[in-house]
This record gives structure tokens, sequence and C-alpha cells, in this order.
């Protein structure tokens, strides 16, 4: 059987078409995901799910333990829960600083505020001169020299994804080994 020219023209277009759509779909930056970095190390990639943040650290002013619960989506981040034991320098200095939103207040314990706000796409938590702080990524505590970076709706293609999801099982694989 014998091709006409003009058939192994179209076969080759339309092969070399397929490759192009091809590499154009694993290459091309389009999935939107949240991305949460450990002294510049890959430690979460969120993809249609949520995860949760948990920053503990005592006041620098106040002397007291301060709580913060963030929540990251691929596309939204936000500061869902704060917990402190009084007011005074960067918290709110009353009640009526926190409006609409509800507050537990429980005298010499302190207040638990259901805050759920928005805030931009990306956060930068250091700790290099916090005092007893601690890290939780999903109630797994975490080690952190420095900061933590919590990104949002960072566009990545799909094989940005896969090398950061095998990052993250390498890493997991040998801190398990090295136990």
């Amino acid at each position: 059987m014998t091709f006409r020219k003009s058939e192994v023209v179209f076969f080759y277009f339309a092969y070399i078409s397929m490759l192009a759509v091809f590499f154009l779909l694993i290459f091309t930056p389009f999935i939107s995901v949240g991305l949460i970095s450990v002294d510049g190390e890959t430690a979460a990639v969120v993809v249609n799910a949520e995860a949760e943040v948990i920053v503990i650290y005592r006041h620098s002013v106040e002397h007291y333990l301060v709580v913060e619960r963030y929540v990251v989506e691929s596309c939204s981040l936000r500061l869902a829960q704060l917990e402190w034991a009084g007011f005074g320098a960067g918290m709110p200095s009353s009640l009526v600083d926190i409006s609409n939103e509800a507050i537990q207040w429980k005298p010499g314990e302190g207040a638990i505020a259901k805050i759920n706000l928005t805030l931009g796409h990306r956060i930068a938590v250091s700790v290099r001169y916090a005092v007893d702080y601690a890290i939780f990524l999903n109630n797994v505590s975490i080690d952190v020299e420095n900061n933590v970076t919590i990104e949002t709706c960072l566009k990545i293609s799909i094989v940005d994804l896969l090398i950061e999801y095998s990052k993250l099982v390498l890493l997991r694989l040998y801190s398990l080994r090295a136990r």
C-alpha cells in the first residue's frame, strides 16, 4: 500500500500538532496551587484541598501566648482564628477592634476570635527572633529556623506539579530513613 505525498504531509502535520498540544498542556502553567515553604524548601503543595498552618509564639511585649490559625487553599489564604490573652502592642487594642466577629472572651484566660479574614496571596512568618514558638502544618510540628512562607494562586504546569510532589515524597522518605 502506498501513500500519496499529500497523505504523508497530512500525517506529519497531524503528528507534530498533537505533540505540540501535548507539550503545551504539560509545560504551560495553568494549575492554581498554594505553596507552603519552610526556610526556602517546599513543605506542602495545596491543590483542590485545604491545609492548616498554626503559628504559636510568645508575644514580645505582653509575654502571653498567641495562636494564629491560617487556612490555605489553592487560591485563598485566610486567618481563620486568633487566640490571645490580652490587648496591646500588635494585637487588637479592645474587643471593638474586631467588629462583627465571633469572640469568646474568658477573663484571666484571654480571647478566641473566629476571624475568617481573607489575606492577600502571600504571607511570610519570621521566627528568627521569636520566643517559645511552634509551627504546625496539618497538625504536624515542623522545624523552622528562619521563616515560613505561604503563597496561593501560583500558576504551575503539570510537570512542575509532579516535580514538587516528587521532591516532597523523596524528602519524607529520606527523613523517615534518617530516624
